[in-house]
């Protein structure tokens, strides 16, 4: 007779606790690009999109904090950008979300490829991260680009 020693213990439950778990077998989230969703706003009439801080931060994949603290410390140019504000946010703060372009956002992308902040773990940035920016962000502005 070849009976499973363990057999005994195939009635009891996988959980301890009288309550089955609420999110056992969630769905892995789905990864989407930094250009997924980005907002619309018009400029001089015309439907334009814009990625907020987030977006940026993903694209060079940094966070949010560091982002800030790029500007803040002059490494990154400020954001060219503001979102309109509405309500009672308007009345606390004095500038909106900060805003940019698709092609702002490249420019960051190919400064932090060329740089190597964005390989592996990322180097610092550095002058020539700064330099590239600027003279690219000058350049779409010449352009006329948005």
């Amino acid at each position: 007779m070849s009976k499973d020693p363990f057999s005994v213990f195939n009635d009891l439950k996988d959980f301890p606790g009288k309550r089955e778990p609420v999110m056992r077998a969630q769905p892995k989230p789905v990864v989407t690009t930094w250009d997924a969703r980005p907002l619309t706003y018009k400029v001089n009439g015309i439907p334009t999109e814009f990625f907020r801080v987030s977006h940026l931060a993903a694209a060079v994949n940094r966070s949010v904090r560091t982002i800030r603290h790029w500007e803040k410390h002059g490494i990154i140019p400020p954001a060219t950008f503001r979102a309109p504000l509405r309500g009672a946010r308007s009345q606390g703060s004095k500038q909106g979300d900060r805003l940019y372009s698709r092609a702002q956002i490249e420019v960051v992308i190919n400064a932090a490829k060329r740089t190597g902040v964005l390989k592996g773990r990322g180097n610092a940035p550095d002058k020539d991260f700064t330099r590239l920016i600027i003279t690219g962000w000058l350049r779409l502005q010449a352009e006329g680009v948005k």
